[in-house]
């Protein structure tokens, strides 16, 4: 097993709670990538198995 760290279209992704395909995650707009871009900038960091 090997983990890696998340970049560019893996953190777009992961902020959609892995469900790319779905229509509800898209209309939801980009809370979770605002998010995930605020507490970067206090240090959280992705990684995935």
């Amino acid at each position: 097993m090997e983990i890696i760290a998340l970049t560019g279209q893996d953190e777009d992704t992961c902020c959609m709670c892995l469900e790319e395909w779905s229509d509800a995650m898209a209309e939801a707009g980009d809370d979770k990538k605002t998010w995930l871009e605020k507490k970067k900038q206090q240090g959280l960091r992705l990684k995935a198995l």
